[in-house]
Formats: structure tokens, C-alpha cells, sequence
């Protein structure tokens, strides 16, 4: 089975689960090189792993300190729904957000450290996932809900790390700018999902038959799927 990225807000680092048929227990390992390595035998469920992690947050957070550990630097490039974004160094002393039609250029200053560059590709990455978000997802939620005869409040986007997305009670929908990193059809599962909730605000058998009576039984799939890319972001 290979590797799988998770990540836990309680760490704020990316965590490579990882299983094998050498594994016999649970075990983590830190190093510069690898980072956090979470070893996981084939008979437990990802559930079960990320408990122990959890369980040994402060053990994991003295490691982190005392090997004095640098997370992986952001990748050169990043997909996203409406396009791809290129992550570039430049010799200017300002960092910059260029867009040309569906390609997104994020430049970091050439000279500046290691940390500065991380935290400031972070900061505009946030700052253009948000922006799409606003764009693609707010025709995204107009589009399903007039097409299911839905109606809604206000609409938000944040950046938030337990949820996807989520409807108060006058219907008003906040949906998490992580969306723009995932498959059409799981974006438009928790847009199904939060409109339903405007009707029902509880996840009762009838809040689920109506989510079915929209994706059938895709409905199982896209739960399933979800609960797994949950742990990447």
C-alpha cells in the first residue's frame, strides 16, 4: 500500500502514514530528512493510527524541538479546480501573485530564508485559494441549489482545518477554501451536503435521504473518500 499524507491540526505538520508488511506496531518516527513518519501495521484502521498520533502530540512536539526540525518546503507546483499554481523565486524583494487565465504565480524572494519563503508561500497561497474559492464556488453553490431547488443565506469562505464546510441556522453557508484542492465531485458533495442541511439542520435519517435522493449511492463513495482526504489537509 503506498504512503498516504495526513494532517493534524494539533501538529501542524504534513505526517507520512505509512504501512508495510514489516510493521508490527505502531511507531513514529522523526528525522530531518523523512520528517514525521507514522508506521501503521495492515490490521489497524487510519482511525486507530491517528488516535495514537494524537495520544503522543507533546512527545512528537519535544522531538520536533530538540532535533530542531525544518518542514518539507512547498512544492514547485500545486493543482487546484481552476487551474495550477506555479511557485517561483525571484530576485525582487516582494512577493507577488500573478494569474494568466488558469495558471497562478506565486513569487517568493530569491535571498530570503527558508522560514520567511514557507510562511509567505502560505500566506498567498491562502490569499489565492481564497479568491477562487469566492469566484468558482460561490457559481459552484448557485448552480446546485437552483438546479435541487435549494435556497440559501449568506455564503463565506475560510481556511479552517476540521471542516469542510458548514450551514447556521439561518441558513447562511461557510464553506473551507481547502475545497479548491479537491475532486469536482467531493466539492460538490459537501455543497449537496451543507444545502441539505437548510432544510435539515441535523444529520438525521431524513437529512441523509435527501442527500440521497440527489447522488444516490455515490453518496457512500464520497463519504468515504472524504473522510480519507480529510487527513491530507
Amino acid at each position: 500500500m503506498a504512503d498516504k499524507k495526513i494532517y493534524v491540526a494539533s501538529i501542524s505538520q504534513e505526517i507520512l502514514l505509512r504501512r508495510n508488511a514489516r510493521i508490527r506496531r505502531l511507531s513514529i518516527k522523526i528525522s530531518g530528512s523523512s520528517g514525521i513518519v507514522l508506521c501503521v501495521p495492515f490490521f489497524l484502521t487510519d482511525t486507530q493510527a491517528l488516535q495514537f498520533l494524537v495520544a503522543n502530540t507533546n512527545w512528537i512536539q519535544k522531538q520536533l524541538a530538540k532535533e530542531k526540525y525544518t518542514p518539507k518546503p512547498f512544492p514547485k507546483t500545486l493543482r487546484i479546480l481552476t487551474g495550477t499554481v506555479f511557485f517561483q523565486e525571484i530576485e525582487h524583494n516582494v512577493c507577488e501573485i500573478e494569474k494568466d487565465v488558469d495558471q497562478i504565480y506565486i513569487k517568493i524572494p530569491k535571498h530570503w530564508d527558508f522560514e520567511n519563503k514557507e510562511q509567505c508561500k502560505r500566506k498567498l497561497l491562502e490569499k489565492v485559494l481564497k479568491g477562487e474559492a469566492q469566484d468558482f464556488l460561490s457559481k459552484r453553490v448557485a448552480f446546485l441549489a437552483n438546479k435541487h431547488g435549494f435556497e440559501y443565506g449568506k455564503l463565506s469562505f475560510r481556511n479552517q482545518k476540521t471542516r469542510w464546510g458548514s450551514c447556521s441556522y439561518k441558513n447562511n453557508i461557510s464553506l473551507n477554501i481547502q475545497l479548491m484542492r479537491l475532486p469536482l465531485h467531493l466539492v460538490d458533495y459537501v455543497i449537496i451536503h451543507e444545502l441539505c442541511h437548510t432544510v435539515h439542520k441535523n444529520h438525521s435519517k431524513q437529512f441523509w435521504q435527501l442527500v440521497y435522493s440527489i447522488l444516490g449511492e455515490n453518496m457512500y463513495k464520497c463519504k468515504i473518500d472524504l473522510r480519507k482526504i480529510s487527513l491530507l489537509l
